[in-house]
């Protein structure tokens, strides 16, 4: 099957990770892949070629709706099979296509959609009307979480059998490790200056006023006997100023980073004061590098209990100091971290590996 996956970024994120991952299933697999980037940010190109795939990355999207980027995917999509967007800004343009290959009674690859988050709904309550069209256009659905899927069934006139959830999926060993690669841990230390004595806590997501970093930085600078490692790429300049500009000497700001399950396995606790998620890749790596969490008490992290009846995280609610202090303190009690950390790996390895992430999009391919 000659699959094109369709991105307007490819920078050092979740879904480009998720992304990577499903490429390299479907390869093993057999199918012809490429992958078209459009927008100025294309940091992991090289690393998707070195898959040994075709990547388009000639084209530069004009601010706006570039209406020449409708022609120019006219150009290099008849060949495929199946069009795999991600996110909405893709599908603006492939349904598009889609329409304006409809009138000339032109044949058109089959689309699929995922969408890996919804932030946007909240940010900019236009993009609900473009939800609306991605909708009608996209032959399939599928969304990272179920309250993804709950949105599309609920607020657009998408047949619920064209909504499938498919959880993000990354790989992760049947085993935990029981001790840390001390070597490893020295290694990344050093290099951003890390104090190898303090409980070290870690969180892996885009700088942006939705992540909450802030409320970290300010709940870490009163915790001396810990130290606070912020990954992540800038998504809004602003918001990034005021969390890179932190000199304390407990909170370490990064920036992107493309060792993250390096980064993590050399790390204590891994938490999350994000205010939505769908699923988040950044969790899964979390458990698969062993370690436990502490989560925002939303959806996207709350989907991972529908699995098990054990505890697998520690709560704290969105923008609550107190909870958030609470959580770090319960985390801290007898046998907490390493029930948690044990019964969310359980979890993960069950349900949320690459392979089975890749077989369920796969099952979707054959069926359309």
């Amino acid at each position: 099957m000659k699959i094109l996956h369709i991105c307007q970024f490819l920078g050092i994120g979740g879904l480009e990770r998720v992304l990577y991952l499903l490429i390299k299933e479907q390869i093993e697999f057999g199918h012809e892949v490429s992958i078209v980037v459009y927008d100025w940010e294309k940091t992991w190109v090289k690393m998707f070629k070195d898959l040994g795939i075709k990547v388009y990355d000639d084209y530069l999207k004009e601010d706006g709706y570039d209406f020449n980027l409708i022609e120019y995917f006219n150009k290099i999509t008849p060949e495929y099979d199946i069009l795999h967007t991600h996110d909405l800004n893709p599908m603006l343009y492939i349904g598009a296509l889609k329409l304006k290959r409809k009138l000339t009674l032109r044949k058109f690859p089959r689309i699929i959609h995922t969408t890996h988050g919804m932030e946007h709904i909240k940010e900019v309550p236009k993009t609900r009307l473009y939800e609306k069209f991605l909708a009608a256009t996209a032959d399939v659905i599928v969304g990272v979480s179920p309250a993804i899927c709950y949105y599309y069934l609920k607020h657009t006139t998408a047949s619920s059998k064209k909504i499938y959830n498919i959880d993000n999926g990354t790989p992760v060993r049947e085993f935990l490790e029981t001790r840390k690669d001390l070597v490893l841990k020295k290694k990344i230390f050093s290099e951003f200056g890390l104090d190898m004595n303090l409980e070290t806590y870690v969180y892996v997501a885009r700088v942006v006023p939705l992540k909450d970093q802030k409320i970290l930085i300010d709940t870490f600078s009163k915790l001396k006997d810990k130290q606070l490692l912020l990954v992540g790429p800038s998504g809004d300049e602003n918001y990034w100023d005021v969390i890179n500009n932190q000199s304390l000497e407990n909170i370490f700001v990064i920036g992107a980073q493309e060792n993250i399950n390096e980064i993590l396995k050399s790390c204590d606790i891994y938490i999350s004061s994000s205010h939505h998620e769908g699923l988040p890749i950044s969790v899964l790596e979390a458990s698969a590098a062993g370690l436990p969490c502490i989560l925002t008490n939303i959806p996207g992290h709350k989907t991972l209990t529908k699995y098990s009846e054990q505890e697998i995280a520690v709560y704290f609610e969105v923008q609550d100091k107190d909870s958030l202090l609470k959580a770090i303190e319960k985390i801290q009690e007898p046998n907490i971290k390493e029930n948690i950390r044990i019964n969310l790996h359980k979890v993960v390895f069950k349900n949320y590996s690459s392979r089975r992430m890749f077989n369920q999009y796969n099952k979707i391919y054959e069926a359309i």
